[in-house]
């Protein structure tokens, strides 16, 4: 070896509970926050007569809300089995849906930016 070169230890490998605890709290977090879309989505693109299209937002919404529910309880109060083959069936599904959600964001910040950016060039009467 040469000197000076100090061999850096290799990370503790985590347990299968660890791997396990943060998996499950992963798939919460991400659940949690397309739950909190899903309900801001149902109001925000609620129809505002019987004739209006539904906007695919609201459709969204009102399919997913109590799946994503029901989901969210199996984390909190199910068996571990139960929650392991949640994490093992939708753990994929949870980690596109996070993608989904970053897209959704930047999208909107964008969105935002470039309304404020208009309106700051815009000269005050």
């Amino acid at each position: 070896k040469p000197p000076g070169k100090a061999k850096k230890p290799k990370p503790r490998q985590k347990s299968p509970e660890e791997q396990f605890q943060e998996a499950k709290s992963r798939c919460f977090r991400i659940l949690a926050d397309y739950l909190h879309l899903l309900r801001a989505w149902r109001k925000d693109y609620a129809p505002h007569s019987p004739e209006e299209v539904f906007h695919p937002r609201f459709v969204e919404a009102l399919q997913k809300q109590a799946h994503v529910e029901y989901l969210l309880d199996v984390l909190l109060f199910g068996e571990t089995e139960e929650k392991a083959a949640l994490i093992t069936d939708y753990g994929k599904d949870v980690i596109q849906l996070e993608k989904r959600m970053a897209e959704l964001a930047a999208a909107n910040a964008a969105r935002t930016k470039k309304h404020h950016e208009r309106h700051a060039a815009a000269p005050e009467h």
